[in-house]
């Protein structure tokens, strides 16, 4: 049974817990590294070595009986063949034998659940808190010594089988199924199964045994490197094939294996059934009255992938006891590292010293430690923007497909279903606070950031590899994160100085980092209680389903508890995203009544939006220099027929009036609504404008951006790239210009309304037609609703 994830989800964990109730023997097959569990160094050295001359010239003496084969090819292949095979019998077979003397060594009057529980322990890693030197990360020594043996043992058993002639004309011809009969009819591989047999009767002597279907346990973590040659990126199947085929041998018997992968090369570890493109002829059949009744072919288990995240938070909140400790704990602690490390993969738990913890964490999320995190390496880019916008890949872009398997492999993107036949990857980006603090504390090293939009926006958007969203979702989240990280590290890096990690920020900061500074004025008019609301998001999280009025409390705290945004689902109405804020003392037992939100709804069109027409209610602007209040200027000049369509509107109720649309009737604190309007070029209006409902239940503050310029979003210039996000959001955003609209008319339902396919074309609504404003009231409707773009 083959387990594929990748690094850190709890492989090695699962198979170590099975270790406690059933007999087992693992192998960690990894490399040297500061991988944990540990690597069995010895016995991947034995699995891929190569044979010694002596050996070589023993091989190549059964001549071959296969006339078609030139002798030369013949040996090459016979020769990688049977030590392969003869490495693997010899492996298995001398860990049997050694498990064996050690069962027959313990007091038969223990369980077998208690005889596994101790050879558990004995082969575990050291503790944390062991004086042994290195502490974690080094194998017991008596996992040394049972390796060790393995291979002195191995070595003695794979001599005498490649001398042995009968051995070797089990591999004379190169059919696969030939070679599989012949290997379980050889007496040679008798000895194999009377090492399986033996230990199994022994294990039978012990109190309270009993046959089950599964008596004995056999892994192989990290099998994937069975593929390469040590020191060399060539691929070669041969080993794994035939550790399989050995496998088959014992299949009488009551022994499972479990092959754990990090890589996804699920065509290698999981051959399809029947190889895409092959047709059956069922005219070369005897007879084809009766193809279908064939009987259907066995198939093998499809890889297991239902790992876990947040382990040990589900944990605490299924005991009563932690769990209150969880619910009252401070905002504070959200940052701290143990807290963090309670979300995504088991792994983090693993480390007590928190720069530990993030040495690793930075390792793995750039190709295991291989190489240093690059700006210009496309794959480490999409790794670092992955954990912290939350990116989403197009599968029907073949270009993908390297890129999602590459992510998985290397960069700890998590692996939700596999297609065996075809070998596709469903692959997301899980909400993990550690590795979202690592990939931004790398992005933020100059020239980070600059740098890695420009490779993003070249390789992945222009590429068409990357779902973009509808309305310039994604640019958003860029600059929002990037008003982040210049507030909470990028700022300290640029002056020289030693950053450090703040618990949390207010949302005054985060704003001020946000907006261009000839408007701080305005922001400084938002109530007090307001701009000295606690943030602390470092990365965008995604959902599928809407907001709904009484989930809001619980839906942030838990955003508040993960560091996380919420990038709100396709059809919400009115809103785009969520950023969760907290209006109670972040140093107190946290009160989930003092949760507060700013939402933010992303405009992709020319024709510019205000915030009265989406909240069908009056605002009051804010003055941009004094921060008070400024009285309405009348708007003269309009045509008459855009004054009656305002009427109509002014008429229609509130929208919070309805709780689907506006969603946050129950909280309490001031809501500030952010309008991001990146298509509009302001000219009659300034580029920043902070407004007040009329309205207080609750209160509604919104600050309206026109414009995606670094003349409007500060953090651009801050973190210098503001030029290359010019190119990501060309790159990101859906064209709407003239032609481009009126090319879209062709979609002749792209919008329900009749008005939409019979006016004669966009441009006839200035001419008079009499069909444009109808039309454009229609627009307008659907922008406000967002029910028309989802």
């Amino acid at each position: 049974m083959v387990f594929i994830q990748s690094s850190g989800m709890g492989k090695s964990r699962l198979a170590d817990t099975f270790g406690r109730f059933c007999p087992m023997i693992n192998f960690i097959l990894r490399e040297q590294g500061e991988g944990y569990p540990p690597p069995d160094s010895e016995i991947l050295r034995f699995m891929c070595q190569s044979p010694t001359k002596e050996a070589y010239l023993a091989m190549c003496n059964s001549p071959p009986n296969s006339y078609h084969i030139t002798p030369d090819k013949f040996t090459g292949n016979k020769v990688a063949v049977l030590w392969d095979h003869s490495n693997m019998v010899g492996l298995l077979q001398a860990s049997l034998e050694i498990l064996n003397a050690w069962v027959k060594s313990q007091d038969h009057t223990k369980t077998t659940q208690e005889l596994a529980d101790v050879r558990q322990k004995l082969m575990a890693p050291l503790n944390a808190d062991s004086q042994v030197p290195g502490g974690l990360g080094d194998r017991s020594p008596e996992r040394s010594i049972f390796c060790e043996g393995v291979v002195a043992r191995a070595t003695e058993i794979c001599d005498e089988l490649v001398v042995n002639r009968q051995w070797r004309e089990c591999f004379d011809n190169e059919d696969p199924s030939s070679v599989r009969q012949r290997l379980e009819k050889s007496p040679q591989i008798q000895p194999f199964r009377d090492a399986a047999r033996d230990l199994l009767g022994e294990l039978s002597k012990f109190r309270d045994w009993k046959v089950t279907d599964s008596e004995l346990v056999m892994v192989f973590d990290d099998a994937a490197t069975l593929f390469t040659t040590l020191g060399s990126d060539k691929e070669d199947t041969g080993r794994y094939v035939a550790l399989n085929r050995i496998f088959s041998i014992l299949k009488e018997f009551p022994v499972w294996f479990f092959v754990l992968s990090t890589e996804s090369k699920i065509e290698k570890l999981l051959p399809p059934d029947r190889p895409r493109g092959e047709v059956v002829n069922y005219s070369n059949m005897k007879s084809r009255r009766h193809a279908d009744l064939e009987p259907e072919p066995l198939r093998l288990f499809p890889p297991f992938v239902a790992f876990r995240l947040d382990v040990e938070d589900r944990r605490r909140w299924r005991d009563p006891e932690t769990r209150a400790i969880e619910l009252a704990k401070p905002m504070a602690e959200f940052a701290s590292p143990e807290h963090m490390a309670l979300f995504g993969r088991p792994l983090w738990m693993a480390y007590n010293r928190p720069e530990k913890m993030y040495r690793v964490a930075k390792s793995k999320l750039f190709s295991g430690g291989t190489a240093p995190f690059s700006s210009k390496n496309p794959h480490h880019v999409f790794a670092a923007l992955s954990f912290r916008l939350s990116l989403d890949v197009c599968l029907a872009n073949p270009k993908t497909l390297p890129i999602v398997r590459t992510a998985v492999n290397s960069h700890l993107r998590l692996v939700i279903s596999m297609d065996q036949p075809s070998g596709v990857l469903h692959t997301i980006t899980p909400t993990e606070p550690v590795l979202a603090r690592s990939a931004m504390e790398h992005l933020c090293e100059w020239p980070g950031w600059a740098e890695a939009i420009g490779t993003f926006a070249r390789e992945f958007l222009q590429q068409g590899v990357i779902y973009k969203g509808i309305k310039g979702e994604l640019y958003s989240c860029l600059v929002l994160i990037l008003a982040h990280d210049w507030l909470r590290w990028g700022a300290s890096v640029q002056a020289g100085e030693c950053p450090t990690f703040a618990p949390t920020y207010t949302v005054e900061k985060f704003l001020t980092s946000l907006y261009a500074k000839e408007y701080h004025g305005a922001i400084r008019g938002l109530p007090r209680q307001l701009r000295q609301a606690q943030m602390n998001f470092t990365h965008f999280v995604s959902t599928s389903e809407n907001l709904y009025p009484n989930i809001i409390e619980q839906l942030c705290h838990d955003l508040l508890c993960s560091s996380a945004a919420l990038q709100l689902a396709s059809a919400q109405p009115t809103y785009n995203k969520l950023i969760p804020i907290y209006f109670g003392k972040e140093g107190d037992s946290f009160d989930p009544s003092q949760c507060g939100v700013i939402v933010v709804q992303d405009k992709n069109r020319v024709t510019p939006t205000t915030v009265r027409s989406i909240f069908k209610e009056h605002f009051t602007t804010i003055d941009h220099k004094t921060g008070k209040p400024q009285p309405d200027k009348p708007q003269a000049g309009k045509p008459a027929k855009q004054k009656t369509a305002k009427r109509r509107k002014t008429e229609e109720p509130p929208l919070r009036e309805n709780n689907q649309y506006f969603v946050f009737n129950e909280i309490k604190h001031p809501v500030l609504f952010l309008l991001f309007d990146m298509r509009v070029s302001p000219i009659n209006s300034l580029p920043i404008e902070v407004s007040y409902s009329i309205g207080d239940n609750p209160p509604v503050w919104a600050i309206h951006s026109r414009g995606h310029s670094k003349q409007v979003f500060r953090c651009l210039e801050h973190m210098d790239s503001g030029e290359q996000c010019k190119t990501f959001f060309k790159s990101a955003m859906e064209n709407t210009s003239m032609d481009a609209d009126i090319a879209r008319e062709n979609m002749g339902f792209h919008k329900l309304a009749r008005e939409f396919r019979r006016a004669e074309s966009s441009v006839d609504k200035d001419e008079g037609t009499g069909m444009g404003d109808s039309r454009q009231e229609i627009e307008e409707f659907d922008e406000d609703t967002r029910m028309g773009d989802a």
